[in-house]
């Protein structure tokens, strides 16, 4: 934790606003970890912010990785399980629609991501999200910095996996999943904003977004990189990245400034220039968390 705090204080000290803080996956509900730890972090860092700037207090926004899943209970249930594995294809549409909200969504909210649920309503601040979603996790914000309106989206996409031996490839973000985070069609969500960041803490195959002009930059906290995803590392020592979004009237292209290699988005747009600056702090219990602050005019950090 000293580590995190010692980055939020540097970038205080160098005149930067702290504009919100993610926790994408955490380890549950861990003995002498987890929550409480996630907790005391988020907490901490809201006390150096409100320090700093107590007029400004950041978004928390928090998305469920594999260690948020709570095993055995309603995941053994017969329905649930094959609901959301094997017979996905013929459920799916009853279950964004409300069919099968008391056979398994709501199962899903009280039992496999319960804690997560309740860990989140504690560090959740009032108004800070816009709209959620049908799974815990699924929800919308938006922040805006100088004239740039962002739109932040998070994405539960490990809620097929209720079973110990689930396999990766049942993580999921899906078309109407993304529609009713955001309360809307998703696309027409998108349009008036100069980027949209999708948070979670897995990776999976995304739904196509090629036809929406906002470029998506989509984080998650582990996970294979790669189909647009960008994930947090969790090498020892490391514990930033920066990353510079260029916006131009021909086009937008992202970098990693270190790396000096350029970074691939869900889809691209054309704006105004901006930067982003992208420390990945990394808690002691190894779940990662990603801060978001203001440079300056025409410019983000995360």
């Amino acid at each position: 934790m000293e580590a995190v705090v010692r980055d939020v204080r540097s970038l205080h000290d160098s005149g930067k606003h702290l504009d919100g803080l993610f926790v994408l996956g955490t380890r549950g509900e861990l003995p002498g970890g987890g929550y409480q730890a996630a907790r005391d972090l988020v907490d901490t860092l809201m006390l150096e912010c409100m320090d700093h700037a107590p007029e400004a207090v950041p978004v928390v926004l928090a998305a469920p990785g594999l260690g948020d899943r709570r095993m055995g209970g309603a995941g053994r249930r017969t329905l649930v399980r094959r609901a959301l594995t094997d017979m996905w294809e013929g459920y799916a549409g009853d279950f964004w629609r409300g069919d099968l909200d008391e056979e398994v969504a709501q199962p899903l909210r009280t039992d496999v991501f319960g804690g997560f649920e309740r860990w989140q309503s504690r560090i959740r601040q009032p108004g800070s999200w816009v709209h959620t979603g049908v799974l815990v996790g699924d929800a919308a914000s938006s922040i805006d910095l100088e004239s740039q309106h962002i739109g932040l989206v998070t994405v539960n996409t490990v809620f097929r996996m209720v079973a110990e031996d689930a396999p990766v490839t049942l993580a999921g973000c899906y078309d109407e999943q993304l529609n009713r985070a955001v309360g809307t069609d998703f696309s027409a969500w998108a349009e008036d904003k100069a980027l949209v960041v999708l948070l979670a803490g897995h990776t999976c195959i995304l739904p196509d977004v090629s036809d929406i002009s906002t470029p998506v930059l989509a984080l998650a906290g582990e996970g294979e990189a790669g189909g647009g995803w960008q994930v947090m590392s969790r090498a020892p020592g490391q514990v930033h990245r920066t990353l510079r979004v260029d916006f131009r009237d021909q086009g937008l292209e992202v970098a990693d400034v270190e790396a000096g290699r350029p970074v691939p988005l869900l889809s691209r747009g054309s704006s105004a220039s901006v930067n982003l600056f992208h420390p990945v702090l990394e808690g002691e219990m190894g779940w990662p968390a990603g801060v978001v602050t203001r440079q300056g005019p025409s410019s983000l950090a995360w």
